[in-house]
């Protein structure tokens, strides 16, 4: 186990942002344009069922064209701007994906011309590794930072304007939603920890895997493993580092399955809350066409909280 490194990181948002204006400011305008059709796009979806339940409710008033205004316009604006923020996010996608690429070539620049003495430490490698798995995927690491720091302020805001509207109605049902939320947070951020004091296991495991993976599947040492009769001692080992790795995650994992508990609990309290104030609101007054409206808001706001949490 390894003290965990602190990183700053207000400082590492700021360095990520210089990157953008520096390579590729476009993307800001992508981004004004993809946060206002991103917060505007939900409330579609929420207005629907009430809009279409009051006129239902008129009975034989009601009428079929305004019913089917109704219809065609959440189906006009909401493809409208849907197909805005998608087409936004798509071309958007690429140029990010670019800053990544940009920031693995530094990384190769940097491994080709380091030091030999640090190629052959085991440790280096374990300590720094992760600096390389950050720049190798698309939805981790750097680029993932970037596709949050992309999507997560319209959320941030639709969060809050929903937030300020179920509160008018119930702080408690605000209340329990938050607290599934801070719960959430707190769960996924043990499991993180957890993971990160064994990075250096990790590490080491999976660089003693590759190792045997690239051996046993390497021709060049075919000629040496039959000669001197390696292959059941080189598989023995191979199957010995796949199950200390096997090991490891499965420790990471026994531990996320131990606080799911916790987690389940609390959405089972929040639920509870939340449905058993509708009903009463229900049953004291309220109309089923608001009725509606509000548990589609509560159930986007829950969506949208989620989000946030990851």
């Amino acid at each position: 186990m390894e003290k965990q490194q602190a990183y700053p990181f207000l400082k590492t948002i700021k360095n990520l942002l210089n990157n953008v204006t520096k390579q590729n400011p476009k993307l800001y305008f992508y981004f004004s344009i993809y946060t206002l059709a991103e917060t505007i796009y939900p409330f579609f979806s929420i207005l629907l069922p009430k809009l279409l339940i009051m006129e239902l409710m008129l009975g034989e008033n009601a009428e079929i064209k305004q019913i089917l205004y109704i219809v065609l316009g959440y189906f006009l604006f909401s493809s409208l701007v849907g197909f805005i923020k998608t087409y936004i996010n798509e071309i958007s996608y690429t140029r990010i994906s670019y800053l990544r690429m940009n920031y693995l070539r530094n990384i190769f620049s940097k491994l080709v011309n380091m030091d030999y003495k640090y190629v052959e430490d085991p440790k280096f490698m374990e300590e720094n590794g992760r600096a390389l798995e950050s720049c190798s995927t698309n939805n981790s690491g750097v680029e993932g930072v970037y596709h949050k720091l992309f999507s997560l302020p319209a959320v941030f805001i639709t969060v809050i304007a929903l937030s300020v509207w179920i509160g008018s109605v119930s702080i408690w049902i605000l209340l329990g939603l938050l607290l599934k939320l801070c719960i959430g947070i707190w769960l996924k951020r043990k499991v993180h920890l957890h993971e990160y004091k064994m990075k250096g296991e990790i590490q080491k495991q999976e660089r003693k895997k590759r190792y045997y993976y690239e051996t046993t599947h390497d021709f060049g040492y075919g000629k040496d493993i039959r000669i001197y009769s390696l292959k059941d001692r080189i598989l023995a080992n191979y199957r010995d580092e796949i199950d200390k790795f096997l090991h490891i995650k499965k420790l990471i994992a026994n531990k996320e399955f131990i606080l799911g508990f916790l987690s389940l609990l609390t959405l089972l309290i929040s639920d509870g809350l939340l449905y058993g104030i509708l009903v009463w609101n229900v049953v004291h007054g309220m109309s089923i066409a608001d009725f509606s409206m509000y548990l589609t808001l509560i159930l986007q706001l829950t969506f949208l909280l989620n989000l946030l949490g990851e």
